[in-house]
């Protein structure tokens, strides 16, 4: 069931001054009878969620399967005994309901109060609402109502069908059908159970077992699980049972069958039109393994079955389909429930004579019939007319009270307010939610390789979001967020349902500005539109955007069957659906950031047929240790590598080092050479080898920090310091901004001894802002420790967070950095190299900071301080050759990386290599040596620690020592860091 929302009509009108008062003078009466059958009267307060809610509590028993306890029985029978006629026939009609915050006397809320207070209506069905709203309105119905209502709602995709906000946006039926799984469909039923009965509805419209084999059909498309009729029995009795685990009501929906039709049933009557033998291994069949699982309802569509009923009734009114085939034959006992009594498959039989009807053919409960007022009226009248018995009223009528009891409606029909967020949008159910939309996502279609897309390349997206109409809630701006969250280069147009050729034209003209043109199409399937397919101006569009020769990807968010309607596209891709989940799924599923393996649960005719759909493996997006000769390198290449670390080894320039070489994603060399130190018995240096990094803390943790900043858009790089650090005055310093400090421009002096009589960063902010610039900002660069000190008291000002914590977070964990930090605890002690022998501090430093000024500020300071490794290391810089990003968690965007390491001034000379907090190669003289190329980037640690990227050629090396071990007068460094990067140039294949 999907009922149109155009308004809730004239249900009841104004009530009867006799009724008024009759109800008026028997309140108090009915009040005392309520609560002699243990029933809240009208002004009942809640006192607990009603019992089947709840993780922690066992599985309930299949509502619609339960005996009664004595008591339970004895409630059904004396309240049937007490109801009058007319209120029989009002306990078989279920009215519409919204949980939105409305104003106790609009009109719309005093009517609905009219058809439950006094009108005594059996249900409500609730329709669009809002979280909190639910309970609120329930309760208050609960309240108002002479005998407890059955509330229900079409949840076929849990209550996020209903409720946009606050619930677990779980994915289509056919997204569910796409992965094959009826653990994901029993989940589905998991979740809906739990939110649903928490917020006091107790019946789910829900699963449908349509099996959607006509790809023209209008309104079932992504409702059903698929066209095949065992894979949606298997589903939707899944759905069953994990919806009776949680005591909710089901409902097998829309008998005999939706799937195969070509019409709206809220439009008009479709017809089904094959034989019996046909529907009975097609149709049918799901409907009988649902009744065969114990389903609690089935809901009769609108639907005309020539082979079964020749009249042409639908099966709402149809004897024959509804008491003989569904009662009769099939042998459910649960309760018939009728499609919408409003919907145009019905129309044709006035309001009056349609519930009669339907009634007389089998139905237990009408669902929104046109006129609330209108249909009582016509069941009373039918029995007085002979069109109908009483008792076969009553027989509807013990059926649902017996539903109402098992429910615990007889003890408790109001709600915990308090407690439903407490079961609401549960991160676990969020996050199995989102595996099952993951598991879903089928590509369909990849030709020339497109997916998955790289973005580590620079990517430029022209996203297209064409929906067919211009009110789908389901656009929220999703597919742009994710894409922003990549940090990926995109411009986004938002098209209405027509597109003009002028606006064809300029966008055609565009595309080839872009890498890819990604076209999210929302095609949604919902009541009274009468197509499931794309617009015809948008599906041009599509085609031309084709032609024109820019790679075209183009993702489903409703019907898999749009590409029809321009089969030539390369790459397309289904989602089965607008659900959150689904829409950043398809998102990850294009960045290759997940195994596809999603198969089409319906033939894409002339296309595609059921069951295919690509596999393409997680992309790993890491750095894979593999041998030279696969990453790229001469066979026997890197042991030139070898032979120099250990020449250099032999000449004392370190007693140890380990060397880590990576290309194009494979870390080719992770070798390590030499010992810890020179003493005889000294342990050899090893691959995990913890290293004091020195310098290379300024980039590795403090420029990545303003990295991070820049691509939030906190820190403007050409703020004045002024404007973080009002203290920062003297002469030029007005001019001095963020940029210089970290180009080493500022005039802010390279360095001085303050350890020697300064403790703690207070002091040394103080003395540093005091002290007088030695240049013009921006007149030279000159490398500066004490302006990087700066830097980093405005980076933690502005991110409200000590640097090491943000390095950490932000920086450290998300790359599995987990040998690099400040301040290494003792237990790390054996695995970290030495550095000088310094009797101002006891002898050997080590474990803890080498510079003397970072040593002062307590081992944590934005120039020095970093301990790690070089396989930490290496997945940093593997980071920025992937221009920002490694095993798909985006650190810093592309352009970011790309702006922070360019020369920033050129035409300072050959001695002006700084880019932005990075260093550059300089023509002579570089500690990259020769033959890096030009658009490298690296950076120098004073202990002897060195990091080299070539983005060109996807390279980096890494070399950390120890060499100021025993004594920083040791300078071959100098000759060492550029030998080991020219010896790994030169091992390069075609270098």
């Amino acid at each position: 069931m999907r009922f149109g929302e155009q308004g809730v009509g004239r249900r009841a009108g104004a009530a009867r001054s006799w009724r008024a008062a009759l109800a008026a003078a028997g309140l108090a009466l009915v009040a005392l009878l309520l609560l002699s059958e243990g029933l809240p009267a009208g002004g009942a307060t809640p006192t607990a969620v009603v019992a089947a809610v709840g993780p922690a509590t066992a599985p309930a028993p299949p509502p619609a399967a339960r005996p009664l306890k004595r008591s339970e029985r004895r409630w059904v029978e004396s309240t049937l005994r007490r109801m009058t006629l007319r209120d029989k026939a009002a306990q078989m009609i279920m009215v519409r309901a919204f949980g939105r915050p409305r104003n106790p006397g609009s009109p719309e809320h005093r009517e609905l109060l009219t058809e439950v207070r006094e009108l005594g209506v059996g249900g409500v069905v609730v329709f669009r609402s809002e979280l909190e709203s639910i309970p609120r309105l329930l309760n208050e119905l609960q309240a108002a109502a002479r005998v407890p209502l059955l509330v229900a709602a079409d949840m076929e995709r849990g209550l996020s069908f209903r409720v946009d906000v606050g619930t677990v946006p779980l994915p289509w039926a056919m997204a569910v059908g796409a992965t094959r799984s009826e653990q994901a469909a029993r989940f589905t039923g998991e979740v809906t159970a739990r939110e649903g009965r928490a917020l006091g509805i107790h019946w789910a419209l829900a699963p449908v077992v349509d099996v959607n084999n006509n790809p023209a059909n209008p309104i079932i498309n992504i409702r059903s699980y698929g066209e095949d009729p065992e894979l949606v029995a298997r589903m939707a009795n899944a759905f069953i049972d994990g919806a009776r685990r949680g005591g909710l009501l089901t409902t097998a929906k829309h008998f005999p069958g939706h799937g195969d039709t070509a019409v709206d049933s809220h439009l008009e009557m479709p017809v089904v039109t094959g034989d019996r033998t046909r529907l009975d291994a097609v149709e049918l069949l799901p409907f009988r393994r649902a009744v065969e699982r114990g389903v609690d309802s089935v809901m009769l569509g609108h639907i005309a079955v020539p082979a079964i009923d020749a009249s042409g009734a639908p099966a709402t009114l149809s004897p024959l389909l509804a008491g003989e085939m569904l009662r009769r034959e099939m042998g459910f006992e649960g309760l018939i429930v009728t499609d919408a009594m409003e919907m145009a498959g019905v129309r044709p039989a006035w309001t009056g004579e349609a519930s009669v009807r339907a009634v007389a053919a089998g139905a237990d409960l009408l669902l929104l019939p046109a006129d609330t007022e209108v249909a009582i009226q016509a069941l009373v009248r039918a029995v007085g007319e002979g069109q109908l018995s009483e008792a076969r009223l009553d027989e509807s009528i013990r059926r649902v009270l017996t539903v109402k009891a098992r429910l615990g409606l007889a003890r408790e029909r109001l709600v915990d307010r308090d407690a439903v967020l407490r079961q609401m949008r549960r991160p676990e159910d969020l996050a199995r939610a989102a595996e099952i939309a993951r598991d879903s996502i089928t590509v369909v279609r990849n030709h020339g390789g497109v997916l998955p897309l790289a973005a580590e390349k620079p990517l430029k997206l022209l996203h297209l979001v064409l929906s067919s109409d211009a009110a789908n809630r389901a656009i929220r701006g999703l597919p742009e967020a994710e894409l922003a969250a990549r940090k990926i280069e995109f411009t986004s147009r938002r098209l209405g349902p027509e597109v003009s050729e002028e606006t064809a034209d300029q966008l055609v003209a565009t595309a080839a500005e872009f890498s890819h043109v990604m076209i999210s199409a929302f095609v949604r399937v919902t009541s009274s539109k009468g197509t499931a397919d794309m617009a015809p101006s948008h599906a041009r569009l599509v085609r031309r955007l084709h032609e024109a020769g820019v790679p075209v990807v183009v993702v489903s968010f409703g019907s898999p069957y749009l590409l029809v309607q321009f089969a030539d596209v390369p790459v397309y891709l289904c989602a089965y659906g607008s659900a959150e989940s689904s829409q950043r799924a398809a998102v990850a599923a294009l960045f290759g950031e997940t195994n596809v393996g999603g198969k089409l649960p319906v033939t894409l005719p002339g296309l595609y047929p059921y069951g295919h759909g690509l596999e393409i493996p997680r992309r790993a997006m890491t750095l894979e240790p593999a041998p030279p000769e696969a990453a790229g390198f001469l066979p026997g290449g890197l042991a030139a590598v070898d032979r120099v670390v250990e020449r250099f080894i032999e000449r004392g320039a370190f007693p140890g080092a380990v060397v880590a070489v990576g290309h194009r994603g494979k870390l080719a060399r992770l070798a390590a050479y030499g010992r810890l130190s020179y003493e005889p018995d000294a342990p050899p240096a090893a691959a995990d080898t913890i290293y004091d990094l020195a310098s290379l803390t300024k980039v590795i943790a403090t420029t990545t920090m303003a990295m991070i900043l820049v691509d939030e858009g906190v820190l403007d790089l050409d703020k004045p310091v002024q404007d973080f650090l009002p203290r920062f005055v003297g002469e030029g310093k007005e001019r001095v901004t963020v940029r210089h400090l970290l180009t080493h421009s500022s005039g802010v002096d390279w360095w001085a001894p303050l350890f020697e009589e300064l403790r703690g960063p207070a002091a040394y902010l103080e003395r540093i802002q005091a002290m007088p610039l030695v240049y013009q900002p921006g007149e030279k660069m000159l490398y500066s420790d004490l302006g990087l000190i700066l830097l980093g008291e405005i980076l933690e000002r502005v991110a409200g967070e000590p640097l090491d914590e943000f390095a950490r977070r932000r920086i450290f964990a998300p790359l599995g950095m987990d040998d690099t930090l400040f301040r290494p605890p003792p237990a790390l002690l054996p695995r970290i190299a030495p550095t000088e022998l310094d009797p101002r501090r006891g002898g050997m430093v080590r474990g803890f900071v080498h510079d003397e000024n970072a040593y002062a500020l307590g081992g944590v300071a934005p120039h020095a301080g970093l301990f790690g490794t070089a396989p930490d290391l290496a997945r940093f810089a593997q980071m920025l050759v992937n221009g920002g990003v490694f095993e798909h968690r985006r650190i810093v965007s592309r352009a970011t990386v790309e702006a922070f390491t360019r020369r920033t001034h050129p035409e300072f000379g050959p001695d002006s290599s700084r880019a932005l907090g990075w260093d550059t190669k300089s023509p002579e003289k570089s500690s990259a040596g020769g033959l890096f190329s030009d658009r490298s980037f690296g950076h120098t640690g004073f202990t002897g620690t060195s990091m080299w990227i070539d983005p060109e050629r996807e390279l980096f090396v890494i070399l950390l020592t120890n060499r100021v071990h025993p004594t920083r007068d040791n300078q071959l460094i100098r000759q060492a860091r550029p030998a080991v990067a020219d010896a790994v140039v030169r091992a390069l294949a075609g270098s």
